[in-house]
């Protein structure tokens, strides 16, 4: 049985949404639907540059980022102890007697383990809010996108990391920024 990974999933969603995009782009031309005088209003948007540039996007990963550096402060300041640790017990080994060495080899041991668990928590932890930075980023771009698609009669929105390529006039990233601002004040 094949288990899929979520870079297998990101890149079927990837070619799926290529060849949509083709379809529509040269396609759709040939069919001629008839719902839009043979032809389909499209746009593109730059999800990716929608959620690091708008308002909310920076203010949730300013939040992300200081959370970052706490960690990483509390990280470094652990790992300096335990490099001490060690330089003391390599320094000093020489002359203790062996059931103090031995006590002092278990204790850097054990200080190792914590820090090396206490980095993977706090790797889960970065990854989980990433996740939901996403997660909510995506939630209020569909809103957003989803109301300039239906008030500006938009018959598809294509996300432009899946395109290789379109019109730069078709691009409405700078306009889903603005309304993305503008919703959330």
């Amino acid at each position: 049985m094949v288990k899929r990974t979520g870079v297998t999933k990101g890149v079927k969603f990837i070619a799926i949404a290529g060849m949509l995009a083709l379809y529509l782009t040269f396609g759709a031309s040939v069919a001629k639907p008839s719902y839009a005088g043979g032809k389909g209003k499209i746009a593109f948007c730059n999800f990716q540059k929608a959620a690091k540039e708008s308002r909310t996007g920076k203010k949730l990963l300013d939040g992300l980022k200081k959370d970052l550096q706490t960690k990483s402060r509390s990280l470094e300041d652990k790992k300096n102890r335990l490099e001490r640790l060690k330089s003391d017990l390599n320094k000093k080994s020489k002359v203790m007697d062996e059931s103090l060495k031995k006590q002092k080899e278990e204790e850097y041991f054990k200080s190792m383990r914590d820090f090396q668990r206490l980095r993977e928590d706090v790797e889960a932890d970065l990854k989980k809010k990433e996740m939901e930075f996403t997660r909510t980023m995506m939630r209020k771009l569909q809103k957003v996108v989803l109301k300039i698609g239906v008030e500006d009669g938009y018959d598809v929105i294509f996300p432009k990391e899946t395109s290789a390529y379109f019109s730069e006039k078709l691009d409405i990233t700078d306009q889903v920024i603005k309304a993305l601002d503008r919703s959330s004040k």
